[in-house]
């Protein structure tokens, strides 16, 4: 009776420990695991526990949606970007256009001069532009100089925290190996 009692006992204790510990755990590794291979779109069930491996739980979740938000924001510049770079494209295609005609212009000064002033006005407009487009460009660039900054120091406080909570695991895992343990000797 007494060893049916213990075998009942320790069967509780490691669905108990299972349950609690170990498929968190394994969680929140898989999650780990598809991060680090570059898949953001896996879901992170935080645990509303107040342990160790509750916490691990709540901060993987704000860590994966801290790191969606920083990707969505670093997509949304290099459209910006390649807009920007698309208009500039135009913009000197218009000036080469512009440049061209004034060309074919110089030659006949004195017949055409009413036209040179009309390309002279286009080419001017065209540079008002292209000013606009560079002043553009070099907002976007310090915009994603600055989100580029924002994202190391995101990678360095999450390096931190996966660092805390690998402490923390090491910690539980050697309570769970002091029960185990204590378990084998009351065995």
């Amino acid at each position: 009776g007494l060893l049916a009692f213990l075998v009942a006992t320790l069967w509780l204790i490691s669905r108990f420990l299972d349950r609690r510990i170990s498929a968190p755990v394994t969680d929140l590794a898989t999650v780990a695991e598809a991060v680090a291979s570059g898949d953001l779109s896996t879901l992170v069930t935080p645990s509303n526990e107040n342990d160790e491996v509750g916490r691990l739980s709540r901060a993987t979740a704000a860590m994966v949606d801290d790191l969606r938000r920083v990707v969505g924001a670093l997509r949304d510049s290099a459209r910006e970007t390649t807009a920007r770079a698309a208009e500039i494209t135009s913009g000197s295609e218009n000036m080469a256009a512009a440049a061209e005609q004034m060309a074919s212009t110089s030659g006949e000064l004195s017949r055409q001069s009413t036209e040179m002033a009309d390309a002279v006005q286009r080419m001017a407009h065209d540079a008002v532009r292209l000013q606009g487009i560079a002043d553009r460009l070099a907002a976007g660039a310090h915009d994603g100089v600055e989100r580029n900054a924002a994202l190391r120091a995101l990678a360095k406080e999450n390096r931190q925290r996966f660092d805390a909570s690998a402490i923390a695991l090491e910690h539980l895992a050697g309570d769970a190996r002091a029960s185990a343990d204590a378990v084998r000797a009351l065995a």
